[in-house]
């Protein structure tokens, strides 16, 4: 989906949706809510990351982190993800049962970008089954 002031990609897999979002800093938030809205499946794993261009620290419960938070998402990002100190990278996660992994963050630090690079990687919980 491609708006004049943010742009959203989604991948689907079976046990999960990833959906990302870059917002310029004059991009409507309550429009960014309600196209995430409408592209969450509540029956499904969702990751929801990107460059929401608003810091987390200063605005901790603005329109879309509120929104998220209600509907069971929680933050992964806890630190500043910016050169000049701003939380503005987010990454959302809101699973079910049947992912059964435990997300793990790190922060990459490239020379080439004023934003870290963020990286989620999904450790998967073994399972024993005895016959």
């Amino acid at each position: 989906m491609k708006r004049p002031n943010f742009q959203i990609t989604m991948f689907s897999s079976p046990l999960l949706d990833s959906i990302h979002v870059y917002r310029s800093a004059d991009g409507s938030l309550r429009e960014v809510r309600d196209e995430l809205e409408d592209l969450i499946n509540p029956a499904k794993s969702v990751l929801i990351s990107g460059d929401f261009n608003i810091c987390l620290d200063r605005e901790p419960n603005n329109l879309v982190t509120g929104h998220l938070r209600e509907q069971g998402f929680e933050q992964l990002v806890k630190e500043a993800t910016h050169d000049d100190g701003g939380r503005i990278d987010h990454i959302y996660i809101k699973q079910t049962p049947e992912l059964e992994a435990d997300p793990e963050l790190v922060h990459h630090y490239p020379y080439y970008s004023d934003h870290d690079a963020l990286c989620v990687t999904f450790k998967t919980r073994l399972q024993v089954f005895q016959l």
